[in-house]
């Protein structure tokens, strides 16, 4: 079974020269977790459409996987593997 997306709120700074860095992360239990180190970043696109960027962060809870869809303006819980 493939695993889903989830939609997350996330706050965010918004460079003028259009970089994005996640600042916290409002999982879907309603926790909100703080992001203390971007690991990496990598671009994405789909055949459905979608593009952005993937996000691995490191958090007090651990490693989470986020991605940002720029074209529906949308957060998401990115699965891994």
């Amino acid at each position: 079974m493939k695993k889903k997306e989830i939609p997350v709120g996330c706050n965010a700074d918004f460079a003028p020269d259009g970089w994005v860095t996640p600042r916290s992360v409002v999982l879907p239990d309603g926790r909100a977790v703080a992001v203390v180190k971007v690991l990496s970043v990598k671009p994405f696109e789909t055949i459905r459409g979608r593009a952005g960027n993937v996000f691995r962060c490191e958090t007090a809870d651990g490693l989470l996987v986020i991605c940002y869809d720029h074209r529906q303006n949308v957060w998401l819980l990115w699965p891994e593997g």
